[in-house]
């Protein structure tokens, strides 16, 4: 849906439908598995990303009113997610499940070693396989603004001023969170 039709349906009144309309757009799009991705990289299990996606539309459609037209729908969205995420760390502590047969971005498993069928895996893979086991661990360890800032440029590949919009806060604050962050998350690698 286009920002004009958006704006001039918002003028009407019309929020609760505009929201409504802009939200099944937003699943017949390709910006809804960035989203579920997001949520994913935030949760880290697959199902409490899910749970956590349907608790954000449920507040977007629980409050229409407070969408700004002149802002593209998913990234508001993306917004809602990130403080879903917030309150529920707030609110209690996740128990945290991990499947076994749990895969990566590509598909991979994270976990084959545990539904291997016995055979031997290529020396390449299981380095692979470890290094992203160490980074995941790594990024476990750090404190939850480093992972946010680590997960929203690194991972989910965004530029420094949608995610100092998605935080909210000034572009300069992005570039140095980031830094630490990957300090941080560096100095945890060499540790191991």
């Amino acid at each position: 849906m286009h920002t004009k039709t958006i704006s001039a349906q918002r003028q009407t009144g019309n929020s609760e439908n505009v929201v409504r309309q802009a939200l099944a757009d937003l699943w017949a799009s390709d910006n809804v598995r960035k989203l579920r991705g997001f949520a994913r990289s935030l949760t880290h299990n697959p199902v409490d990303a899910d749970e956590l996606l349907q608790e954000a539309c449920a507040r977007v459609l629980a409050k229409p009113h407070l969408y700004d037209a002149s802002r593209p729908f998913h990234t508001w969205v993306g917004h809602v997610i990130l403080n879903a995420f917030r309150d529920r760390n707030r609110s209690f502590a996740w128990t945290r499940v991990t499947s076994l047969d749990l895969e990566d971005s590509e598909g991979e498993l994270l976990f084959p070693e545990a539904l291997s069928d016995g055979q031997p895996a290529h020396l390449d893979e299981l380095l692979a396989d470890e290094s992203r086991r160490n980074v995941a661990a790594a990024l476990q360890q750090l404190p939850e603004a480093h992972r946010e800032i680590l997960t929203l440029c690194d991972l989910q590949a965004l530029s420094y001023e949608d995610t100092a919009r998605k935080l909210g806060v000034p572009l300069g604050t992005v570039r140095s969170r980031l830094a630490r962050a990957r300090a941080a998350l560096l100095r945890l690698m060499q540790e191991d």
